[in-house]
């Protein structure tokens, strides 16, 4: 869906694009959309779901470090990653689209 002008009015109508099932009559990038706003609007936390070498990756991705420490086990391991992670949040674009970007800490 998207919202198409009509006079003064905005209306939701269905962009035309090619959908699949499963994605709640959405094109693949509406759905994409449409789940970042429901994470953003309910503050969860996808890196709660990922295993360590997930978030290994994520981190290694972002030039984060993720070097396990000596004798660490695999919780407090995980716990730190995920605490990592949040070095690289996602926020909105300045034109207010749901379009994803890093923002690194200052």
């Amino acid at each position: 869906m998207q919202q198409k002008e009509e006079g003064v009015q905005l209306l939701d109508q269905t962009c035309g694009k090619k959908t699949e099932p499963g994605q709640a009559g959405l094109c693949e990038k509406h759905y994409r959309e449409y789940l970042v706003s429901l994470i953003n609007d309910n503050s969860l936390d996808p890196a709660t779901l990922y295993d360590g070498g997930e978030l290994a990756a994520a981190c290694t991705r972002y030039s984060v470090v993720v070097q396990r420490g000596e004798g660490e086990e695999d919780d407090p391991y995980k716990a730190r990653l995920i605490r990592n992670s949040r070095r690289f949040p996602l926020e909105r674009t300045s034109l207010g689209s749901t379009e994803m970007k890093i923002a690194f800490p200052k």
